[in-house]
């Protein structure tokens, strides 16, 4: 029996990068997994390549900038499910600009998106978690919410909420046996880092910060969530943890 068989994960951001890493090491392990993301096409491709690998892979394309879209995702995943035991909030957007640069739209956006969304779906499904008995959230935070970082003004506010979302969850339910933890990559090589960190000065500069003068890869940060959705996490909560070569130390 794999550790994760009759267990249902839903991995917002999970056509690419962490997220698609994370679905893909869920589903090798037994897990019925749920992706979302805004692109169907990507969406459809990665949902075949997590098939192929373990469990069946559903996706749903939602806009999570958007309450409608929430919601039908809820309502959807309900529907088919019934419940969802892991829940991964891992979808997230930046407008990497100064304080003085930023525009409300993009500051409400990205509080929408990296935030407000986490809080909709923990408020959604965590009721089924505790009737069941049990449930994993995992937050994937940044590094950027701890530590200031050029132009990440909006980016870092709302990491910084989704820190205190996480320890507060964790307070709320641990009662229920369902833990909620975070993690705080640092640059990790995906399409969104390598947009905002581009070959130069700047991310030379950012690579000479870190232990290890190197970039993190999503299958090192999937390892460690795959961790936290585990049995082998069950003391396990309230906590964020760096992921960073050795940044933090």
């Amino acid at each position: 029996m794999k550790e994760f068989d009759n267990k249902i994960a839903l991995i917002t951001g999970g056509s690419k990068g962490i997220g698609y890493a994370t679905a893909k090491k869920l589903s090798a392990l037994g897990a019925t997994v749920i992706i979302t993301g805004r692109n169907v096409q990507d969406l459809e491709s990665s949902s075949k390549k997590i098939t192929q690998v373990g469990s069946e892979c559903f996706f749903y394309v939602c806009e999570l900038g958007k309450l409608s879209d929430i919601e039908n995702l809820i309502k959807n995943v309900m529907e088919k499910f019934g419940h969802i035991d892991i829940l991964v909030n891992n979808a997230a957007i930046s407008f990497p600009k100064e304080v003085i640069e930023v525009s409300v739209e993009e500051f409400e956006s990205t509080m929408f998106v990296n935030l407000l969304a986490p809080i909709l779906l923990t408020k959604a499904f965590v009721p089924k978690m505790i009737e069941n008995g049990h449930g994993k959230i995992v937050n994937v935070s940044s590094r950027a919410g701890t530590k200031a970082e050029l132009k990440h003004t909006t980016y870092s506010a709302s990491k910084a909420g989704l820190d205190l979302l996480t320890k507060t969850s964790a307070l709320e339910f641990a009662r229920k046996n369902i833990q909620v933890n975070g993690i705080a990559p640092t640059v990790i090589l995906t399409g969104m880092a390598e947009k905002y960190w581009p070959p130069g000065r700047v991310t030379n500069q950012k690579l000479s910060k870190i232990p290890t003068g190197r970039f993190g890869l999503p299958e090192e940060v999937a390892d460690v969530i795959v961790f936290l959705c585990s049995s082998g996490s069950s003391y396990l909560n309230g906590v964020i943890l760096p992921i960073d070569g050795g940044e933090s130390a």
